[in-house]
Parts: structure tokens; C-alpha cells; sequence
């Protein structure tokens, strides 16, 4: 977010410059993006390669970008607002998790802008980058990935959740982290299943097989070998653990394994399993 911040003065610097230059090219992008978003990604290739959009081909609003983000100044003021947003939404002292309504809620109350403008923050980003004539792409990652995070955050509603950890390394070590986690994977291989007109899925742990073609979306499904499975008696189920109660991550990472806090955490652990 710091480095957002940075990219963001840059921009608008660079948008200053343009202005006083060449206000005609400004123009011509406001002209495009009027049109629609067909017409505004007629960009050069090379950025449109190294920026390619976070959402699903399916899922890309093929409509004009909402009037409020048109002009290349109101949209850099809206990136500041956001970026703005996130450092009091990362000031927490415990890790908790929200879906992306909540989010959205909030950001509307906060940052005044509706989802329909969030969802088109990657593609007025990649056209602004592109009339700018940005060479150096990579100096502009850092808000390239705020322009993904709420662009996905406003294309869909469900499957994912967003993760705020004060304490992602170790408790008293403050540098608090946002994560989009996916919880769809139909989301996630959608695109293999689009690209190819064939998958095979095989493993030793993905029974029972009706389960799994509900989880992934898939359709026309043929099951070559399928072995018996049942529930009903008990199984040993994988736990999976990352942070004990006090958030201090409970890792087997060399240079943690002597962590006090790591090794509470795993005696702890233990303990409650066997009471259980």
C-alpha cells in the first residue's frame, strides 16, 4: 500500500505532464472508454499481455466504464481513496475474515463507489498505463494489485473470502496482511475446462467421484474406475492447523521450530486432541 501510494503520485504527475503536452491523447482515451470497453482495449499488445485481467473471460463487463472513472484524474483520486480505505481496513489486532458483500458495504459507506465501478478498476488501470505510455510496468505492480483485488472483489459476490493477519509471521511481529482467498474451485479450473476440450482428473484421494464433478462444474463427465468409500464407519480425517489461539503460526519452518510460542502451540494442540 505504500508503494501504491508512490505509483499513484507518479500517475498523476504523469497525467500533469500529458495534460501540458498532449492533452489530446487524454481525450481520445476519455472518447474511447465513452464507447465501451471494446473499443478502449485496443491497446498495445505488450501491456496487454504483461496486465492480464484477474477475472474470468466469461465474467468481463463488455459495457462502457461507469462516468465516474473516465477522466484519468477522477479515477488516480478513486485509487487514492481506495488505497486509503485498505490502510484502516488492515488496522486490526486480531485476524478475522469477511465475505466480499461486507466489504463492498463498507466501501461504498467509506469510500463512496458502488461495485460497478470497483469492477472496472483493472481495465481503466491497463487503459490509463497504456495513454501514459508507461515503459517500466513492473514500477506500477504495486497498484496493479489493488486494481485486481477490488476488481474481483466487485465482479463476484460469492466464492471468496477476504483474510486480514495482523501477526502473519509471528505474534508481536505487527505487519498486518490482506489475503482474497478462493473458496470456489469451480472458479479456479474453469479455464482449464474452457481451453481444452478434454480432463482427466485422477488421484487416490478424490472419492467419492459423484462429489467432485458438483465441486468443479463439470458436465458430460465419464468415470473410468471409481473405488468404494463410506463415511458411516469412522475415518481418520486430515486436520489442517495454522495458528494457535494467540495467531503465532504453528509451522515446522526451521527457523521457527524453536519459537517458544510454536512449541506451546503444539503441545496445546495435542492436548486437545486427546481430550477429544
Amino acid at each position: 500500500l505504500d508503494q501504491s501510494s508512490g505509483n499513484l503520485q507518479r500517475l498523476s504527475n504523469e497525467i500533469d505532464r500529458v495534460k501540458r503536452e498532449d492533452s489530446a491523447r487524454l481525450q481520445e482515451e476519455y472518447r474511447r472508454l465513452v464507447q465501451g470497453l471494446q473499443q478502449a482495449g485496443q491497446i498495445d499488445e505488450q501491456i496487454a499481455e504483461r496486465l492480464q485481467s484477474p477475472v474470468l473471460p466469461d465474467d468481463l463487463v463488455n459495457e462502457a466504464i461507469p462516468g465516474n472513472i473516465r477522466r484519468a484524474e477522477h479515477f488516480v483520486s478513486l485509487l487514492r481513496r481506495i488505497v486509503n480505505f485498505l490502510r484502516r481496513y488492515l488496522q486490526v489486532e486480531r485476524a478475522q475474515c469477511e465475505g466480499p458483500l461486507s466489504i463492498l458495504h463498507k466501501f461504498e459507506e467509506d469510500v463512496e463507489v458502488d461495485s460497478k465501478s470497483l469492477k472496472f478498476c483493472h481495465e481503466r488501470l491497463r487503459s490509463l498505463l497504456n495513454t501514459l505510455r508507461v515503459s517500466n510496468l513492473d514500477e506500477f505492480t504495486p497498484i496493479t494489485k489493488v486494481a485486481d483485488f477490488v476488481t474481483l472483489l466487485g465482479t463476484y459476490a460469492q466464492g471468496f473470502t477476504v483474510i486480514t493477519d495482523p501477526y502473519p509471521e509471528a505474534e508481536g511481529i505487527y505487519d498486518p496482511t490482506l489475503l482474497l482467498s478462493c473458496l470456489d474451485a469451480s472458479l479456479a479450473i474453469r479455464p482449464v475446462f474452457k481451453r481444452y476440450q478434454s480432463v482427466v482428473l485422477t488421484s487416490g484421494t478424490i472419492s467419492p467421484l459423484e462429489m467432485y464433478p458438483k465441486i468443479l462444474g463439470m458436465t458430460n463427465v465419464v468415470v473410468t474406475e471409481s473405488f468404494s468409500i463410506t463415511m458411516a464407519r469412522k475415518c481418520l480425517c486430515p486436520l489442517i492447523v495454522t495458528h494457535g489461539p494467540d495467531q503465532v503460526p504453528i509451522t515446522s519452518r526451521f527457523s521457527l521450530r524453536e519459537d517458544p510460542g510454536v512449541v506451546h502451540n503444539y503441545g496445546e494442540l495435542l492436548e486437545q486432541l486427546v481430550q477429544t
